[in-house]
C-alpha cells in the first residue's frame, strides 16, 4: 500500500514540475497554457493546447515566423524531440493546428496542413500588395527619385521653405514639408495645399476608403484601418493619413557597409565595449533619424536600415531588429537566416517582426496630434 502510495505521489509531483514547465516555457512567448494530452493521432507522441497571441502573418502582411519557430524549437526541446501538435485555442474554437514532426533531429512543421506555409504566404503577399508599382505624377516627387534624393540637387525646384518645425522645413505655399538626414531627403509629406496628382489618381484630402478602392489592399495598416494605411513600391513607401501623403525613401542595400556592420557586431559581442561600438556605428552610418544621449542611456534610431539601438546601465541586450533588415547581423549570421530558422540572433540582439518605417510613421502621426485621439498607437506585438 505504502510503495503504490509513493508511486502515486510521484507521479502527481513529476506531472506538477512538467505542468510548471509548459506554464513557464508558453509565457515567456506570451502564450496562454491550457493543457498538454497524449495525443491519439499516429505518429505523434503530444497535443499541446494553447492560445497564441499572433498569428503565424499579421494583418500588416508581416510574417511572425521567427516568433512561432522559437516557439517549436523550445517545445521541442522540452519534449526532447518527440513529435508533437500544437491546437491553438481562442474561446472554445482552434484557430490553427500546427504539426511538428522530428526528422534526424530536424524540426518539420506544418501549419493547418501546409508545409511550405510561410513560403505560399509569401507568395500570396508579393501577388497581392507587397510590390505595388505606381506611375508617379508629381513634377517635385520625380526629380526628388530622379536626383537620388539629394536635397542639394534640386533645391531651386523645391521653393522658399517658410519655418523649420520638428525637422521639417514647411513649403507652405507649394503644399509640402520635407526633412532631410545627412543630405538626402528622408520624408516628404503632400499636405492639402498641393495641387495635382502625387501617383496616377491620387491626390490629398482623399479618405483612406478612397485610397483603397483605388490603390487596393495595403501593405500597412494599423488596428484602426480608417486611421493610417501604407504601401511600399520598389522606389518608396506612400503612406495616407488624414488626407495627407507622406512618403519616405528605400535605403539601397551596400553589401560593403553592411560587412563592416556585421564586424562591429561580432567585435562588441567579443569585447563588450559599447563606447568604441557607439563611435564606429555612427562613423559608418551617419544617416540617423534620432540620437539620444541621457547618460546612462543612449538610443539610436535607423529606421530606413532596419534597426535600433538602445544601451542602458551597460544592458547587453541592445540592438533590435526589423523586419525591413536585409543582409547580415553578425559575420556569419544573415537576418535571412534567422527568419528561416537556421540561426537565432546574438545574445545583443532582438527582432522585431515589424517594419520600422511604419512604425516610425505611426509615432510622427502621434507627435504630429499631440497625442490626440486621432489614432491609436500600437503596442508592441
Amino acid at each position: 500500500m505504502i510503495i503504490i502510495l509513493l508511486f502515486i505521489v510521484g507521479i502527481y509531483e513529476y506531472n506538477k514540475k512538467t505542468i510548471m514547465q509548459y506554464n513557464e516555457l508558453f509565457d515567456y512567448y506570451e502564450c496562454t497554457f491550457y493543457e498538454v494530452k497524449n495525443s491519439k493521432e499516429e505518429g505523434f507522441e503530444k497535443e499541446i493546447y494553447v492560445k497564441i497571441p499572433y498569428p503565424p502573418v499579421d494583418s500588416d502582411g508581416i510574417s511572425n515566423q521567427y516568433y512561432y519557430e522559437q516557439i517549436i524549437k523550445a517545445v521541442g526541446t522540452l519534449l526532447k524531440k518527440e513529435n508533437f501538435i500544437i491546437m491553438d485555442k481562442h474561446d472554445l474554437a482552434i484557430e490553427r493546428t500546427i504539426r511538428v514532426r522530428f526528422e534526424n533531429g530536424e524540426a518539420k512543421y506544418t501549419i493547418d496542413g501546409d508545409n511550405n506555409y510561410y513560403e505560399n504566404q509569401q507568395i500570396k503577399m508579393d501577388k497581392n500588395y507587397s510590390n505595388h508599382r505606381f506611375n508617379n505624377k508629381s513634377e517635385v516627387l520625380k526629380k526628388i527619385i530622379n536626383n537620388n534624393w539629394i536635397r542639394s540637387n534640386i533645391k531651386e525646384e523645391l521653393g522658399t521653405a517658410e519655418e523649420n518645425k520638428e525637422g521639417y522645413d514647411y513649403y507652405k505655399d507649394e503644399g509640402y514639408r520635407i526633412k532631410t538626414v545627412n543630405l538626402k531627403i528622408y520624408n516628404i509629406i503632400f499636405d492639402k495645399n498641393y495641387r495635382g496628382e502625387i501617383i496616377e489618381g491620387i491626390t490629398t484630402g482623399l479618405t483612406n476608403a478612397e485610397i483603397r478602392e483605388k490603390l487596393g489592399k495595403p501593405s500597412f495598416e494599423n488596428r484602426d484601418a480608417n486611421i493610417l494605411i501604407g504601401y511600399l513600391t520598389q522606389e518608396y513607401y506612400i503612406f495616407f493619413c488624414n488626407g495627407e501623403i507622406s512618403i519616405y525613401r528605400i535605403e539601397e542595400f551596400d553589401e560593403k557597409k553592411n560587412d563592416e556592420f556585421s564586424k562591429l557586431v561580432s567585435t562588441l559581442i567579443d569585447n563588450n565595449d559599447y563606447n568604441v561600438f557607439l563611435s564606429s556605428l555612427t562613423d559608418l552610418y551617419s544617416d540617423y533619424t534620432s540620437y539620444t544621449n541621457e547618460g546612462s542611456k543612449i538610443e539610436i534610431d535607423y529606421p530606413l536600415r532596419g534597426f535600433k539601438v538602445s544601451f542602458e546601465n551597460g544592458k547587453k541586450s541592445g540592438i533590435k531588429i526589423y523586419n525591413n533588415y536585409s543582409g547580415k547581423v553578425s559575420k556569419d549570421i544573415t537576418i535571412e537566416g534567422v527568419k528561416k530558422g537556421n540561426y537565432s540572433l546574438p545574445s545583443i540582439m532582438s527582432y522585431e517582426s515589424k517594419d520600422f518605417v511604419f512604425i516610425s510613421e505611426m509615432d510622427r502621426i502621434i507627435k504630429d496630434y499631440d497625442g490626440k485621439s486621432l489614432i491609436k498607437k500600437e503596442s508592441n506585438k
